[in-house]
């Protein structure tokens, strides 16, 4: 079986690389990460449209046979033509995630894709493992993180997505120079999935989901 995971950008393709991939024992022969591409293949990463995101799905998807596409898409921030995205608007972000998926599904009209969408962002995942980011920060940093492990918590997919509440806006407002690609990867590399499943169901189920294949 091929399994296509179309992410966003490159910071999902490394985390697909580096943390998921191990974690479901499939070689790179078995996993192919997309980051969005044009018609020609070449790399179109970050953001984008569902417009170019639905092409990539059924490029994955032909020929025929035995493979599955799953994506791994942040719920804050989809593009504006995401597929009923106003009337799937909802203050419970887990059921709007489940909403907009069912739409994707229906979009792609394939047994074979699986759709995900991360609740909130991919910095979900790094507030899940906010013990190993603090390894990654200088000592003057360790309050805010601290901090920041008081408010979220054990419930990282629960934190707000607005504007100045999202995970990644709060990694910001921290003051501690976060960045996704110096800081976030690594941190949640460090980790591995385990106490991660273990703090968000959202992204086990995912994971489970696709470890069962």
């Amino acid at each position: 079986m091929k399994l296509f995971i179309v992410v966003e950008g490159e910071s999902e393709k490394r985390f697909v690389q580096q943390t998921l991939r191990p974690h479901l024992r499939l070689d790179p022969v078995a996993v192919e990460v997309r980051t969005g591409t044009t018609p020609q293949g070449s790399p179109a990463y970050g953001g984008g449209s569902w417009t170019k995101w639905l092409a990539d799905i059924r490029r994955c998807l032909v020929p025929q046979g035995n493979r599955r596409v799953t994506t791994m898409f942040d719920l804050y921030g989809l593009p504006r033509d995401f597929p009923n995205l106003q009337s799937c608007m909802d203050t419970d972000t887990n059921k709007m995630a489940t909403a907009l998926e069912d739409a994707m599904r229906q979009q792609v009209a394939d047994d074979r894709f699986l759709p995900f969408l991360m609740r909130h962002e991919f910095e979900t995942l790094v507030l899940a493992s906010l013990s190993h980011l603090r390894d990654l920060l200088p000592t003057a940093k360790h309050a805010a993180i601290d901090a920041l492990s008081t408010v979220v918590g054990d419930a990282p997919e629960d934190v707000n997505c607005g504007e100045a509440t999202a995970p990644s806006k709060r990694l910001i407002a921290a003051g501690i120079g976060y960045s996704k690609l110096l800081h976030g990867v690594p941190a949640v590399a460090e980790a591995g999935l385990a106490p991660i499943v273990s703090k968000c169901p959202r992204f086990k189920a995912w994971v489970d989901q696709l470890a069962a294949l």
